[in-house]
């Protein structure tokens, strides 16, 4: 696993050597970080680095090696992605021009450096604020569990979370931050009912193993409405899964894509937020009896 960043050319893009894309011909890069500024990186991430002379991207090498073994790698992309980062770096004449700056700039270093890890098997992905390595068809290689405590506020802020995007008329990413609060409510729940979560990458499989855990199978004995609103709720979870999987920014696009407009994407985030709304209420409930 250590190889997939330890690649020179990645290192070279992290440190602000080499560009990432090219502008009216001016080439643009990452904050150039210094051999001070990586000892300081390095300590601030827990690695106890020295400055001793070596060459700036051996400091990143040592500091990728220790957070692989420290299963915490997304903490040095966060890090490096996060607005504070860019702080002189770029300027505008208002936020939220420099947000976008800072936007567009993140999403171009990730293409360009997965352009490279393509030939891996393996990308990084945004989620929410951390950025995460996932092999090509979906499984999480450097998977931390989610430490959010994924309660009502959390859903809620996906509200907050998707605005740049609806603003930027980036659907695709609403898709893909949609996608992913629904797989972490999914994977929280699993987790603290202490099941093992075999299917991750999959919200569908994922949601027929929670789907048994709180028990929302469609029943005989039920109403045939409230069978009704349960089939509703696992053709929610499926739509989104297929939308995500062929128009998202996440993957390829083919002959298959579809176009995404506002008023779907803000479809998608209301659908989305009422269904993990109700599956936290529901897995909250069986908690506060006592039901595991």
């Amino acid at each position: 696993m250590k190889a997939f960043l330890k690649n020179r050319k990645i290192i070279d893009i992290l440190i602000g050597d080499s560009a990432i894309s090219t502008f009216n011909e001016e080439e643009i890069y990452l904050p150039y970080l210094s051999g001070g500024e990586l000892v300081s990186l390095s300590n601030e991430l827990g690695y106890p680095a020295v400055y001793n002379g070596q060459s700036r991207w051996v400091y990143m090498e040592e500091l990728i090696d220790y957070l692989y073994d420290e299963n915490d790698i997304s903490r040095l992309l966060e890090r490096l992605f996060t607005l504070h980062h860019f702080e002189g770096h770029i300027s505008g004449s208002n936020s939220e021009e420099v947000k976008l700056k800072h936007n567009k700039m993140v999403k171009t270093s990730l293409q360009k450096i997965n352009s490279i890890l393509l030939f891996a098997g393996v990308e990084i992905r945004q989620v929410n604020t951390g950025f995460y390595l996932h092999s090509i068809n979906d499984s999480l290689i450097i998977d931390k569990k989610i430490k959010t405590v994924v309660d009502q506020d959390y859903i809620m802020s996906l509200e907050e979370r998707v605005q740049l995007d609806l603003l930027n008329a980036n659907y695709d990413s609403v898709l893909t931050k949609c996608r992913t609060i629904i797989e972490e409510v999914l994977i929280y729940i699993a987790e603290h009912l202490k099941e093992d979560v075999d299917s991750k990458g999959d919200i569908v499989k994922l949601y027929n193993q929670i789907k048994q855990l709180l028990n929302l199978q469609q029943r005989k004995e039920f109403d045939n409405r409230i069978n009704q609103l349960l089939k509703g709720l696992e053709n929610i979870i499926r739509a989104i899964s297929d939308m995500r999987n062929i128009s998202s920014d996440a993957h390829g696009k083919g002959s298959s894509r579809i176009i995404i407009n506002k008023r779907e994407a803000e479809l998608v985030i209301n659908s989305t937020i009422t269904t993990c709304m109700y599956l936290i209420n529901i897995f909250e409930d069986r908690q506060a009896k006592g039901v595991n």
